[in-house]
């Protein structure tokens, strides 16, 4: 993976500093201006944030983003996905039905994936896809859209395709895509059979494993 970008070198330039714990810093601040608009909208994807709670995390993400944006739309490496975040954002933050408003904050999420990798995080842009995924296959069986669970469904199978290689070469991840793998196999059968329970309970251990896989690039 690429792990620094235009953005990057340019805050080296300007602080009149080099080497590599200079650019690596600059990347963790970028990645940490990510987290602050990722954090809030995943809080009210997952529903641990809701009513009031949730239209203030809305705003602080529709703030945080503000604040990143400038960085990442000056970069060509990252910019075709910033009018992504910019339409996710703005339909998070038009929202007050609680279900729909779910369903906004976790296309924030989805929208931010691959700006995690441009900003140079360790973690692989499919990880927060595959997290993104999860929760909308959750959001899918609670609207009983099963239409979009068939699509969601398929595109985790094809994002953890091209992920699965890179995880087991990592120290332990043979046991982490183990353990997705059987995730990934129990949301397709819940989907095929339109099985709400099935579906949503594997939807739940997918996340369980993204976050396992999440660890292995901390090791």
């Amino acid at each position: 993976m690429k792990r620094q970008i235009a953005a990057l070198a340019a805050v080296v330039l300007l602080l009149g500093m080099g080497g590599t714990q200079t650019v690596l810093a600059a990347q963790r601040a970028m990645v940490s201006r990510l987290a602050a608009v990722e954090d809030p909208a995943e809080g009210i994807a997952g529903g641990e944030t809701t009513g009031a709670s949730a239209l203030g995390a809305a705003a602080t993400a529709a703030s945080a983003w503000r604040s990143a944006r400038t960085a990442f739309a000056s970069d060509a490496a990252a910019s075709s996905a910033v009018p992504a975040v910019d339409a996710a954002i703005a339909a998070l933050r038009a929202e007050r039905e609680p279900a729909r408003m779910r369903r906004a904050a976790n296309e924030v999420t989805g929208a931010l994936a691959p700006l995690f990798a441009a900003a140079g995080d360790s973690i692989p842009a499919e990880v927060y896809r595959l997290d993104y995924l999860g929760r909308s296959l959750t959001l899918d069986v609670h609207d009983a859209n099963w239409a979009r669970a068939v699509r969601d469904a398929a595109s985790l199978q094809q994002t953890w395709s091209s992920l699965r290689p890179r995880v087991v070469s990592r120290a332990h991840g043979i046991a982490a895509a183990a353990e997705y793998d059987g995730a990934a196999h129990a949301i397709g059968s819940g989907v095929r059979a339109r099985d709400a329970a099935r579906t949503s309970a594997a939807a739940a251990r997918s996340g369980d494993a993204v976050d396992h896989i999440e660890k292995l690039y901390s090791l």
